[in-house]
């Protein structure tokens, strides 16, 4: 039975990704039946496409080669050597995503605005005519390097923590430093993972549109990401074919960059990694403070900072570079509270989030004890699991912004019918996050031995006994804190919320960007505090639950 169910989750998947973006390229080649290359040659001979095109890759392209060195270097310190942050090291790639990820680029516009932003404010407070700018383009790489170290720390740190300590301490016996280990032993052994988060970086850069909305738009910026959903939501009537066109480039750049990893990883040579984590600590001496603070610097720049200006700017009375208590208020959240959008679209959200998010847990464990192998053998045999890993995996090949709009091109109209409802919603964000759900459901899943469900079956319990006795209630507090993960991810996306989300199903990303682009910040950020602080407390009563559960088992 629990083969049946996952095969028929596995199709279900293909189907839901296949198709929307098999119709998207086909809307864009074959617009009227037959093979059409005008819609094309039109798109790219607009005034606009070109400057696009080559600030998406310069801005893309830099911030990924940064968030992947940054990721690195943080994964390293935390996992290696003696100057991580232990418990507060391993929330790291959590924390920046406990803010919605458009209120964290709006705060750095709030702290470095020219002239209006705080840190200017106290700048201008120094000799020298010193200041900052975030609204440039070297702001908004910043920007979006904060927002992408997540994804490369979260493979990279999990492959140090699997690193065989034998080989960087034959490096050290034989007298090579720290710096020669980190380049000769440490890096190289985990090069694979490394190319993977890059090729994640790209996907994710590609499809980020908080950042390049909220910094790239007031910098007169124009990124792809922005622009193809301009051409839904403010052209009118709406632009789909020059939308698609542009989505069936972007899937072409992101598919050439799968191809060009699948092709580095396979003719690589990579240091043994061994199967088991170290506890072997690099020492640092007295290095060790520098970098210790280094990271804590980087965790207030990703989260505290730019929350905190969020927070001034909700209680200021309108936005100004002086602070003065004395005269914050809470009009703007009596006025964002009060608005029957804001209420309904934080309800759909957190509805989204708790139940898309236990879906995509369910649908996770069902796979992994399917693929589990004992001496019993697996319930899919390991060619069939190996097919179905790369079926849950393989939406992180695709932007969001492809995966939206192709949702939008098969589902909006007949038979379906599904535009601005909540269930085109939660299965675009079912497809859009199966990658994560997968990975966080699978570590969490792994920390239960087989040597207990192999016990569970000798002593002829049934696979329905084994599952529901053992194997799950054992998980059970890596499987909340999978779940805390997923509902911030699905409570806080932005970039398909703006397309699928309509007047009747509002969403949290879907209302922040239309207060924002409505120009008045006071609300947004009131609102943008409202969500972390709602957030915040569920990721919290989640962690809570599963370390309860676990001092009890």
């Amino acid at each position: 039975m629990v083969r049946v169910a996952v095969l028929i989750i596995a199709a279900a998947l293909i189907v839901l990704l296949v198709y929307p973006i098999g119709r998207m390229v086909i809307r864009a080649l074959f617009p009227e039946g037959g093979l059409d290359a005008g819609a094309f040659a039109r798109v790219v001979s607009q005034p606009w496409f070109w400057p696009v095109l080559q600030d998406t890759f310069v801005v893309v392209g830099t911030s990924s080669v940064l968030a992947l060195l940054i990721a690195s270097v943080l994964a390293w310190l935390n996992e290696r050597t003696d100057a991580g942050l232990g418990w507060l090291g391993t929330f790291m790639p959590l924390l920046p995503l406990l803010m919605p990820p458009i209120a964290t680029a709006a705060g750095w516009v709030f702290l470095a605005s020219p002239e209006v932003g705080f840190i200017n404010g106290v700048l201008a407070y120094l000799p020298g005519n010193l200041s900052v700018n975030v609204l440039t383009i070297p702001g908004l790489i910043f920007v979006y390097t904060l927002e992408l170290v997540p994804f490369a720390y979260i493979p990279i740190s999990g492959a140090l923590r699997n690193l065989d300590p034998s080989l960087e301490e034959a490096s050290r016996v034989s007298g090579a430093g720290v710096i020669k280990t980190i380049f000769r032993v440490s890096l190289p052994a985990v090069s694979q993972a490394m190319t993977s988060a890059f090729f994640l970086l790209i996907v994710a850069g590609f499809a980020l549109y908080s950042a390049p909305v909220v910094v790239g738009t007031n910098a007169g910026i124009d990124i792809l990401s922005v622009r193809i959903v301009r051409l839904m939501q403010f052209t009118y009537p709406a632009d789909l074919q020059s939308a698609t066109v542009l989505a069936t480039i972007l899937l072409v750049v992101v598919l050439a960059a799968w191809l060009l990893q699948n092709v580095v990883t396979s003719r690589g040579r990579y240091a043994m990694i061994s199967g088991r984590g170290s506890q072997v600590k690099i020492p640092l001496g007295r290095w060790r403070h520098v970098f210790r603070t280094g990271t804590i610097i980087y965790l207030l720049l990703t989260t505290l900072l730019p929350l905190l200006a969020v927070v001034i700017v909700a209680f200021q009375p309108f936005w100004t570079p002086v602070i003065d208590p004395s005269m914050f208020t809470m009009e703007h959240f009596e006025r964002v509270l009060n608005r029957r959008n804001s209420v309904r679209a934080l309800q759909t959200s957190v509805m989204l989030g708790l139940v898309g998010g236990a879906i995509a847990v369910a649908i996770c464990v069902l796979i992994n004890i399917a693929k589990r192998r004992t001496s019993f053998g697996s319930i899919l045999g390991p060619r069939l699991a190996r097919v179905v890993d790369g079926i849950m995996r393989l939406p992180a090949a695709f932007s969001a912004i492809v995966i939206a709009l192709g949702f939008i091109v098969a589902f909006s109209g007949p038979p379906f019918n599904l535009n601005g409802t909540a269930a085109i919603l939660l299965l675009c964000y079912l497809v859009n996050f199966m990658p994560q759900a997968s990975t966080t459901v699978g570590n969490a899943m792994s920390q239960v031995g087989n040597d207990l469900t192999e016990a569970s079956y000798m002593s002829h319990a049934s696979e329905r006994r084994t599952i529901g006795q053992v194997t799950v209630p054992l998980a059970i507090p890596g499987l909340l804190s999978a779940w805390a993960l997923l509902f911030v991810l699905f409570a806080g996306e932005v970039a398909a919320s703006t397309m699928l989300a309509g007047a009747q199903t509002p969403v949290i990303g879907f209302v922040l960007v239309e207060i924002w682009e409505n120009g008045t910040v006071g609300p947004m950020a009131a609102f943008a505090t409202v969500v972390t602080l709602i957030t915040s407390s569920a990721v919290l009563l989640l962690v809570l639950l599963g370390r309860q559960r676990y001092r009890r088992r």
